[in-house]
């Protein structure tokens, strides 16, 4: 983060026109926050979970929400304010994707078949570099797939 300048939501909420949460922590943007956004200001959640930002805490009488199309809603306040929410709060890249869930299943699988791999090797196999997934690895998800469920 070499030159940029870290500050606090609470000093700068007031003049962003974009936020873009990616903490994995719960409550990142608050209802206090959201409140004092400046009108037309775009709040969106890339973390790792649903809960970054305080949905519910706007799901009040006084608020106003327009659904403006899929994965994109307006949150009027009484005063004229307008806050553009995408994906309700909940993780962008999962939920605003053109991507079938069934992909994003099968990458995850690759990752957790991964991190076992990493976890399983004997001390020293890898060093502290990128690696390219081996094809094995890589292909094991997909005989996960032909199983049925019922």
């Amino acid at each position: 983060m070499d030159g940029f300048k870290i500050v606090k939501v609470s000093e700068v909420i007031r003049t962003i026109d974009l936020v873009i949460t990616a903490t994995g922590n719960k409550r990142v943007i608050t209802r206090e926050n959201m409140d004092r956004m400046k009108s037309g200001a775009v709040l969106c959640n890339m973390g790792h979970s649903d809960n970054e930002i305080d949905v519910a805490s706007l799901k009040t009488p006084e608020l106003i929400w327009e659904r403006v199309r899929s994965q994109v809603d307006y949150v009027n306040w009484p005063d004229g304010r307008r806050l553009v929410l995408l994906a309700e709060g909940r993780v962008l890249n999962q939920n605003c994707s053109s991507l079938p869930s069934f992909v994003l299943s099968i990458t995850c699988a690759a990752e957790v078949v991964a991190l076992i791999e990493l976890y399983s090797a004997p001390a020293g196999k890898y060093k502290n570099e990128v690696y390219l997934l081996p094809k094995r690895l890589g292909e094991c998800p997909l005989y996960l797939t032909s199983y049925t469920y019922t």
